[in-house]
């Protein structure tokens, strides 16, 4: 079976990873810290964040 190819770089850092992969649950402090004052929005899955490097197309608000 072919490896599945990551959506982007990095997107094992990016918000819509984060959340998929529980931290909401685990962590939700950390998580409303990186979307506290969002300054970008991911144009793939529309979260916001307040670093582009946390989404996957970030886009400045």
């Amino acid at each position: 079976m072919a490896k599945k190819e990551a959506l982007c770089d990095g997107h094992e850092k990016h918000l819509c990873t984060l959340a998929g992969g529980g931290l909401l649950e685990r962590d939700l402090e950390n998580f409303k810290a990186l979307v506290r004052a969002p300054y970008f929005v991911c144009r793939r899955c529309g979260r916001v964040g307040n670093a582009a490097g946390s989404l996957c197309e970030p886009e400045e608000i």
